[in-house]
């Protein structure tokens, strides 16, 4: 489910960043615009700025593969 996919990548971004990370739904606006607040540049938050739309976006149109397998019909559909 989304929400399984959201707590995996909190749980990804709390050992990245070594910090307790809580996934919260907000809109994409909100999202960008708290990561644009960050007052100190770093190479996670360019990152993030890129890469963060893009996995909305999947999220969004549900064309993430779950459980064991990674490939999807999204080429085939």
């Amino acid at each position: 489910t989304k929400t399984d996919i959201l707590l995996d990548f909190a749980n990804t971004f709390s050992k990245i960043l070594g910090k307790d990370i809580k996934a919260r739904m907000v809109s994409k606006a909100r999202f960008l615009k708290s990561l644009n607040s960050l007052s100190e540049p770093t190479p996670m938050k360019g990152f993030m700025i890129m890469n963060v739309p893009y996995h909305q976006h999947e999220l969004e149109r549900n064309t993430y593969a779950f459980e064991t397998s990674y490939v999807t019909s999204i080429v085939k559909d």
